[in-house]
């Protein structure tokens, strides 16, 4: 039953049922990339309006999001780091015109407005990319800080063994503890939230960029980004605890 409950809590949320639309989104790319391999062309079709339907259905889901980034924006004001301050400032504002922008590709697809719907498409994935530039900037920030800290940790640790112990037990010790030099690494990999942030910003990356035609992709790798990208992000909506603060 709890599992159920966490089920209905999950599908409450509209980026919770936009999380699972996306992923179904990018799965469809991925086997259509397949499907035109083997010249199965009634399936490519298919696996194309499959794709476009769910796009549109994440863009009306997505209504009034650009609210949310811009708050996020204000509160982030008041981060002390001016580092971090200005990653998350930045890249959720850059959110909020990229989510405003893909409402009007939506309003243009759909006949509301004479827009070129392609031309908006890559304005929105240019403000798409500084996003995901910022959040990794900060993602690689976090990282950094993670290892300042292990060795700031391990210098005061060693002093404190040099204090209390001969030298030479203190060099034995050292060579125990300092010299595998992986304990940052251990760290890193059990801050959940970085790694599944890292992760999710990481795969998303190229989607904007190929867009743009700034890189080359097959619809197979974006396809597989994408699923990536769209598995940490519903990991991220069912607990909460993963989402990267602040």
């Amino acid at each position: 039953m709890e599992v159920v409950s966490h089920i209905i809590k999950y599908n409450s949320h509209s980026t919770g049922r936009d999380k699972i639309c996306r992923l179904f989104q990018y799965a469809s790319k991925y086997i259509s990339w397949y499907a035109m391999n083997y010249d199965n062309k009634d399936l490519v079709v298919k696996l194309k309006n499959l794709e476009n339907s769910l796009s549109a259905s994440r863009k009306v889901l997505r209504i009034g999001k650009s609210i949310d980034f811009l708050d996020g924006a204000v509160r982030s004001l008041g981060i002390e780091d001016p580092l971090l301050r200005l990653c998350l400032v930045m890249a959720k504002l850059s959110q909020a015109v990229y989510m405003l922008v893909d409402h009007y590709v939506w309003a243009a697809k759909i006949g509301l407005t004479s827009a070129d719907p392609k031309l908006l498409s890559k304005t929105a994935s240019k403000f798409w990319l500084t996003s995901l530039v910022f959040n990794l900037i900060r993602d690689l920030y976090a990282i950094v800080t993670v290892v300042d800290n292990h060795r700031r940790a391990s210098r005061r640790t060693k002093t404190q063994r040099e204090a209390s112990w001969d030298e030479a037990r203190t060099v034995g010790e050292e060579t125990r503890t300092v010299r595998p030099n992986g304990g940052w690494l251990r760290l890193i990999l059990a801050n959940k939230p970085l790694i599944t942030d890292t992760i999710k910003n990481s795969a998303d990356l190229l989607l904007p960029m190929a867009n743009l035609g700034f890189v080359d992709i097959s619809l197979k790798v974006q396809g597989m980004l994408g699923i990536i990208s769209s598995i940490m992000g519903i990991l991220m909506v069912w607990n909460p605890s993963l989402k990267l603060k602040p």
